[in-house]
């Protein structure tokens, strides 16, 4: 009896050795978060019992236990390596909606290539463990191989599709992700990769709110006047309205870097005489899309499966959109993004978000001029593109995507080496990737110039929008404010704080703002683009500016107009944020009555 015990005691030890070193030694040594999160008991018993279950599917395909136990190692350790890079560059663990991407990822091939060498290196690793483990392939290996796959699918497809009673009562207990938490925090306490089976089977499309119909919308258009006005544009609208979604960009100042010489000259001249604040992003580090797809839409993050991408996974048809808003109102809408749009799906979105115009500007295109890196089209392009658009169309709304501050930030990149760093308890490493951020967002600002000097001395009336998509993935960023970061009460908080906060300004070239600094979340920022631009709006956007009367933050935390962070709601403010989910769960995964009831 021991005898046929001892491989899986064996295999027990083994792997839950591998478990303690990791997470004993590797992963709290790496400062994933604010404080070490130890994994908990109950986390390190699930994480064994899944490798275990890994190990036997691997037994079952090869016959060799010894084989079975190096590919499943090699399996964890590969795993646990992507989600550790990925909550070091992104600030969230890896999950299973990350798997969408990798079509995309491999159609945009320029980004591609950055993953190429890693791929390699796993696929030969794997070839010289299999072929030294396995000399005399087995004829049914392959008949094995398939017939296993089939009934995981099987298996898989029943339980997250045919037990919806189970995963919706897991998910009511609290006992699976929720929204206002910190993931990463969770992952880590409960075990990187049994976050990652849990969520494999009980995260997907959301439920369906309590009271979702065609009567309960018809009643919440009635209530909020959700038809609008069938009016023409006011005359005192704006001619133009350019609304720039900027790669990694922040105020550098604000993090506390200190530089020999301004490095956004443009960008802080005008905040002292524009609307200037502070935008809440649903993301850090990346993922940029699921940013654009709150400035666009007025829809949140928050109402959707944990680290989906709706713009991707959801939008199949029409949907209301900030370029629908603009088409009723007489202008043209334009989006400009610096790639092919078959790359992550832009055309199709954009389609369904009623986008007039769609401008594709990859950096594979000899014509363009490059950026002083020569990884992406010079924003000086995107300026002159945007300007052009102006002067051939009659009204332009225009959502605009430079990117030539992506990472990587590399200093050798730049030959101008006049900007210096005086933070001067930082290593030449760190420095180096600092100064080199510096300069990729020091040429967006070169952008935010030309179009300024451009228009104004025009006699359109224009707004442009400056946005952050996101903060940049540096883990050692923020340098500046470590105290004051300390002393908040509440770290979850002091998380959206410190990481998801990225710097708006509104400018104009007929009339200046003396207003103090707005704070905003990215999904309310098509009510104050609507509400500036002097627009009509109806339906979902519409609605979006009945929430931004009473809220200026809903994001992860919630802030109520001039008030602090909460999670704490009233009855009415509850209710309001219930019919905001009942609208977006019609718009994005319902039957769309809102669109039927008011068109």
């Amino acid at each position: 009896m021991f005898k046929k015990l001892k491989p899986v005691l064996i295999a027990i030890i083994f792997l839950s050795s591998i478990i303690a070193i990791l997470y004993g030694l590797v992963i709290n040594n790496l400062e994933l978060t604010k404080k070490n999160v130890p994994i908990s008991a109950l986390g390190a018993v699930v994480e064994l019992c899944v490798l275990l279950f890994v190990l036997l599917l691997f037994y079952i395909i090869t016959k060799r236990k010894r084989l079975a136990l190096i590919l499943t190692t090699l399996s964890y350790l590969i795993f646990i390596s992507v989600t550790v890079t990925k909550i070091m560059i992104l600030g969230t663990p890896f999950f299973p909606n990350d798997l969408f991407l990798v079509g995309d990822l491999v159609r945009t091939w320029h980004v591609f290539i950055m993953f190429v060498p890693f791929i390699i290196a796993v696929v030969l690793i794997l070839y010289f463990v299999v072929a030294y483990e396995v000399k005399n392939t087995q004829a049914d290996s392959f008949n094995r191989f398939i017939s296993l796959t089939v009934a995981l699918f099987l298996i898989f497809y029943c339980f997250k599709v045919e037990n919806e009673t189970i995963r919706l009562f897991l998910r009511d207990h609290n006992i699976f992700h929720k929204v206002n938490m910190s993931h990463t925090n969770r992952s880590l306490s409960v075990g990187l990769l049994s976050s990652f089976f849990q969520s494999s089977f009980f995260t997907g499309k959301p439920p369906s709110p309590e009271n979702y119909s065609k009567t309960h919308i018809a009643s919440l258009i009635k209530q909020y006047n959700l038809s609008g006005s069938t009016d023409v544009r006011p005359k005192d609208a704006v001619d133009n309205v350019i609304v720039l979604m900027v790669e990694s960009f922040t105020d550098p100042i604000d993090l506390g870097w200190q530089f020999s010489e301004q490095i956004l000259p443009n960008y802080r001249n005008m905040s002292h005489k524009q609307l200037a604040g502070t935008s809440i992003s649903p993301v850090y580090g990346g993922k940029s899309i699921n940013a654009e797809f709150e400035i666009m839409t007025g829809m949140t993050n928050m109402f959707t499966p944990i680290e989906s991408t709706p713009y991707q996974e959801f939008i199949d048809a029409e949907i209301p959109s900030l370029a629908r808003e603009f088409n009723r109102n007489g202008f043209t809408s334009n989006a400009i993004q610096m790639m092919e749009f078959s790359g992550f799906g832009y055309e199709k979105i954009y389609a369904h978000l009623g986008v007039n115009n769609k401008i594709g500007i990859p950096p594979s295109n000899p014509e363009y001029e490059k950026d002083p890196s020569g990884k992406s089209v010079s924003s000086h392009v995107v300026a002159k593109e945007m300007l052009e658009l102006i002067r051939e169309q009659d009204k332009s709304f225009i959502f605009a995507f430079p990117n030539s501050s992506h990472s990587p930030w590399k200093i050798t990149d730049y030959q101008d080496k006049s900007l210096n760093l005086l933070n001067h308890d930082l290593n030449a490493s760190t420095k180096n990737t600092l100064l080199a951020y510096t300069h990729a967002i020091n040429h967006i600002d070169d952008m935010f110039g030309i179009l300024i000097d451009e228009l104004n001395h025009s006699n359109e009336k224009t707004l442009i929008l400056i946005v952050g998509d996101h903060q940049p993935s540096l883990k050692f960023y923020n340098v500046g404010n470590k105290q004051t970061q300390d002393q908040l009460e509440d770290d979850f908080i002091n998380l959206i704080k410190s990481s998801y906060s990225t710097p708006f300004l509104m400018w104009s070239n007929f009339k200046q703002y003396n207003t103090p600094k707005l704070n905003i979340s990215m999904n309310l920022l098509p009510a104050l683009i609507s509400n500036e631009a002097g627009i009509k709006t109806r339906g979902f956007i519409k609605f979006i500016s009945v929430l931004y009367e009473k809220f200026d933050v809903i994001s992860r935390v919630y802030q109520l107009k001039n008030k602090p962070y909460t999670n704490q709601l009233s009855d009415e403010e509850s209710k309001l944020i219930a019919d905001y989910e009942m609208l977006q769960y019609d718009v994005l995964f319902g039957q769309q009555y809102l669109s039927e009831l008011i068109d």
